[in-house]
C-alpha cells in the first residue's frame, strides 16, 4: 500500500509513514484500544518530536520545524486512501487522531484501525 501511494506522498510524508509503520506491533492487554478492543494491532503510539526529526533527517533547531511538522502531519492526516477488500471498497485515512504536547515535545498518534492490517500486505 505504501508503494502504491508513495507517488502521492511527499518525501517527508513517506518518511513519516515509514517511521510510524516501524512502531506498529500487535496489541496486548495493556495496549489494546479502549474504543476498538477487538483490534489485533496497537493503534496508538507516542514519540518524541526531536527523535522523529533526527530519524527523518529534519533539522529540528531551525526554529520552524515544529510548525512544519505540525502542518505536515495535518496534511497527511487529511489524505485518504481507497482500499478494496472482499466486502467492497473502504475509504480510510492514515490517522484517526494526532495530539501534540508542545511542552513535552511528544506526539501521540492513532492509526486508522481499518488501515493497519493493510500496511503489512
Amino acid at each position: 500500500m505504501i508503494q502504491k501511494s508513495r507517488f502521492e506522498l511527499s518525501l517527508i510524508e513517506q518518511k513519516t509513514v515509514a517511521y510510524i509503520c516501524s512502531m506498529i506491533k500487535p496489541a496486548t492487554q495493556e495496549t489494546r484500544s479502549e474504543y476498538y478492543p477487538d483490534s489485533l494491532w496497537q493503534l496508538e503510539y507516542e514519540f518524541d518530536i526531536r527523535a522523529y526529526c533526527k530519524i527523518c533527517g529534519i533539522d529540528f533547531n531551525n526554529g520552524k520545524n515544529y510548525v512544519n511538522v505540525k502542518a505536515m502531519l495535518k496534511h497527511l492526516a487529511d489524505r485518504s486512501i481507497w482500499i478494496e477488500d472482499e466486502k467492497g471498497e473502504i475509504l480510510v485515512r492514515w490517522f484517526s487522531k494526532i495530539c501534540i504536547n508542545k511542552n513535552s515535545g511528544l506526539i501521540r498518534i492513532e492509526i486508522d484501525r481499518d488501515l493497519v492490517p493493510y500496511l503489512f500486505v
